[in-house]
Order: C-alpha cells, then sequence, then structure tokens
C-alpha cells in the first residue's frame, strides 16, 4: 500500500496546495488492494497472496482502489 502511495504522490501536481493538517490517514485507510476480486488484508505479504489466492502460472496481479475520503 504504501509503495502504491508513494508511485502516486511522484505523479501528483507539483503546484496543488495542500491546505489543513499535514497528518496523512494510515496507508491501509486511504487504498485497498485486490488480487481476482478479492480485498487483501494490510498484513498480508506476497508470499501468502501467492500461495492462498493467485495458484496459477504466471505473474501475480494485485489491483488497486483509492479510498475516498470525507
Amino acid at each position: 500500500m504504501e509503495h502504491v502511495l508513494e508511485k502516486m504522490e511522484e505523479e501528483a501536481v507539483e503546484g496543488a496546495s495542500n491546505s489543513g493538517s499535514s497528518v496523512l490517514p494510515l496507508p491501509e485507510d486511504r487504498v485497498k488492494l485486490f488480487c481476482l476480486d478479492n480485498h487483501l488484508s494490510p498484513d498480508m505479504d506476497l508470499r501468502t497472496v501467492r500461495n492462498m489466492m493467485w495458484k496459477g502460472p504466471g505473474d501475480l496481479v494485485i489491483t488497486y482502489s483509492i479510498t475516498k475520503s470525507g
């Protein structure tokens, strides 16, 4: 989750103003990860996902969704 957020923040527009609190929510509160349409728990590692969900050959595919905040 942290990796996804870091990549997205690198691509963010430089000129955007950030007013308000500088405290960001935890990564698991900002991004949801999925494998084969199954929501991944933040405490799962890649080996667990591969062994329990992605049982086929080939590269492991994980998708993400940005959580809308208030």
